[in-house]
């Protein structure tokens, strides 16, 4: 009756619901009202902080088949000799998108059919998931501005700059905060071209000095803590990021998208449209109230 139905004899079939439910995919509908939202309700007010993450996405869904990565030519290890011609590095992602003026030129390069993505999880071990990736930008009240799907395989820097760029546009704000995986001088110079402060934590990458001092930065921290004297300001800052992590534990525990049993990137996109969209709806009510 809420939705327009008196009786359940009129309510339509499943099949008629996912004729409809696959319109509203195409259309976007969930996205744009998510954009119209923000628009209305939260574009004069200024954010101290923006958070990106991604999130591992399960489906039922079986894997596609990736064409096998053509042989490179061997050679001997060590340095070239002279005259010798070295074939040039192929340009990442993130370095193709860094000269985008649009978003949707630098989603042109990120793939979204399932598949198996692997990640280290906080103690370390790695883990695998068959599906893809959503990719959120969230500012402060744990409000989701910004968000885009994404083959599991993706690296989380492919989508940094879509991410950030969105997320500027809708909203203002002061500090990009962003974990070791968005370790990279590109996404620095680009949220400091749009006027914000970068804090991304370093990645020491296989540099065994730089894991020690980061170390024992840490523990110094810990220190502080335990003495109850003031951290520094960027770790302060730092620690704001968990607002992302509550998002992605509301977005599965909340609102269903810990199994989604649909299949196809855009009506995946779509469910998980769905849910952002009530989740910004929710949270904004309470920030505004």
């Amino acid at each position: 009756m809420i939705c327009g139905w008196r009786h359940a004899g009129e309510v339509p079939s499943e099949s008629t619901f996912s004729r409809v439910f696959a319109e509203l995919s195409q259309m976007k509908i969930a996205e744009k009202a998510h954009e119209r939202f923000i628009e209305t309700y939260l574009r004069d007010l200024i954010f101290f902080y923006h958070s990106a993450d991604a999130t591992a996405i399960e489906l039922r869904e079986k894997p596609v088949k990736k064409e096998p990565k053509p042989k490179k030519a061997k050679r001997r290890r060590g340095r070239p000799k002279k005259g010798e011609a070295v074939a040039p590095k192929a340009p990442t992602v993130l370095e193709r998108q860094q000269s985008m003026k649009r978003v949707d030129d630098m989603l042109s390069l990120i793939p979204t059919a399932c598949d198996v993505g692997t990640k280290r999880n906080a103690k370390g071990y790695k883990s695998s998931w068959i599906g893809g990736k959503l990719h959120i930008g969230a500012v402060d009240g744990d409000i989701p501005v910004s968000a885009f799907y994404s083959s599991a395989s993706v690296h989380d820097t492919s989508l940094a700059l879509p991410v950030m760029h969105t997320s500027s546009v809708r909203v203002n704000y002061l500090y990009d905060l962003q974990d070791a995986a968005y370790d990279a001088g590109i996404i620095r110079e680009y949220s400091k071209d749009y006027g914000h402060r970068p804090i991304i934590d370093i990645n020491p990458k296989n540099s065994v000095s730089l894991k020690e001092k980061i170390a024992a930065q840490k523990e110094e921290q810990k220190l502080l803590r335990q003495l109850k004297l003031p951290v520094s300001s960027d770790e302060y800052h730092y620690n704001q990021r968990s607002s992302i992590e509550r998002i992605n534990g509301n977005l599965k525990d909340n609102y269903g998208c810990r199994n989604i049993y649909y299949q196809g990137a855009t009506k995946v996109a779509s469910v998980l449209s769905f849910a952002l969209l009530c989740i910004c709806i929710e949270q904004s009510v309470k920030l505004l109230t």
